[in-house]
């Protein structure tokens, strides 16, 4: 077998495979990566963790997110797949870093493509077709699943969540549950402060924002939403064109209706039948009258949209295998 790296800095020692592990794959958000591994053996490459197979003397090497320490030119296959826009990883962007080692550069930002000539990939998901939802009468109306960051950068949208968060409690506090990882926290906003409070359990937790909404952790973002009507589907930026993250499609796959903001162009590629853009709106309340007046009907016929797209052609090109086809394609490609 040909030795390949994955070079992350997280879940090492081969334990971004590990698919049994809730830490790791909760919600199968690690299948497409366990896919990725299966398909290259099948191919002849060993795929493992950079502490494992190091790029020094491995024969494809794989970058999740461009690296903090500098990048030289290998005798492998070197592919770069840029999954974090550049508000979180501003070393992501071609403006702030040398891209030029690499053999093939992966990317969602539909800007980049066209701009650089980057190869187009989404954010993929273990699709488990047909797709049925229950019955949605019961159902208590709005959530929001997302963990509590901040960031300073004009486009993001952490604050937009904690608007419509703050909007719900103040206004219709029955109407919404609040989850995720984070919100009895201090937020590390990269301060001293910040930095200190969060060193002692008892002072992260004493002087952390309060949310009456919140209801803690999820083992399962899927089994939560089939509990609700809507959740707020917020991207953690805005304006990107192709930045549609697992955010949207947990929603639907749980059969919630999502309210989404973020990439300006999502309708290219989820139908505009299978959510709601909060675009539409001019505030909170306007959203609010309009999921909270839906007629079951229409909301049925979101349902069924969300059905059609998720169990049609239109979803394949998010589906977990579809990535590890497009390495696959630039690995066959050199050879």
């Amino acid at each position: 077998m040909k030795k390949a790296s994955l070079v992350v800095n997280y879940h090492l020692n081969n334990k971004i495979f590990d698919i049994n592990d809730r830490n790791v794959n909760r919600d199968d958000c690690g299948y497409s990566i366990w896919l990725l591994r299966e398909m290259l053996r099948d191919l002849g490459y060993d795929l493992a963790t950079c502490d494992i197979n190091s790029p020094n003397d491995s024969e494809l090497i794989i970058y999740f997110d461009f690296p903090s320490e500098s990048v030289v030119k290998l005798e492998g296959i070197q592919i770069l797949c840029l999954f974090e826009n550049e508000i979180i990883k501003p070393t992501n962007s071609p403006d702030c870093s040398d891209f030029t080692q690499f053999d093939y550069i992966l990317t969602w930002n539909d800007a980049y493509v066209e701009r650089y000539g980057y190869i187009k990939f989404n954010y993929t998901h273990k699709l488990i077709r047909p797709y049925r939802f229950d019955n949605f009468k019961d159902r208590k109306l709005c959530t929001l699943i997302s963990a509590n960051k901040m960031a300073t950068h004009e486009y993001e949208l952490y604050s937009e969540r904690i608007a419509a968060i703050r909007w719900f409690e103040q206004n219709a506090p029955e109407d919404f549950d609040l989850y995720g990882i984070g919100w009895d926290r201090v937020v590390n906003d990269g301060g001293l402060i910040s930095r200190v409070l969060k060193k002692f359990d008892w002072t992260d937790r004493l002087f952390a924002d309060r949310y009456p909404s919140y209801k803690g952790r999820v083992e399962s973002k899927k089994e939560v939403f089939a509990n609700y009507k809507f959740s707020i589907c917020y991207e953690n930026a805005k304006g990107y064109r192709g930045y549609i993250s697992e955010k949207i499609f947990d929603s639907m796959m749980g059969g919630c209706v999502p309210i989404y903001l973020g990439a300006p162009n999502v309708s290219e590629y989820v139908p505009r039948e299978c959510y709601i853009d909060f675009n539409d709106f001019e505030n909170y309340q306007e959203l609010y009258t309009h999921i909270n007046g839906m007629t079951d009907s229409k909301y049925l016929e979101y349902i069924k949209n969300i059905q059609r797209f998720l169990n049609g052609a239109g979803a394949d090109q998010f589906e977990a295998s579809s990535f590890a086809k497009i390495i696959i394609g630039c690995v066959e490609g050199i050879e």
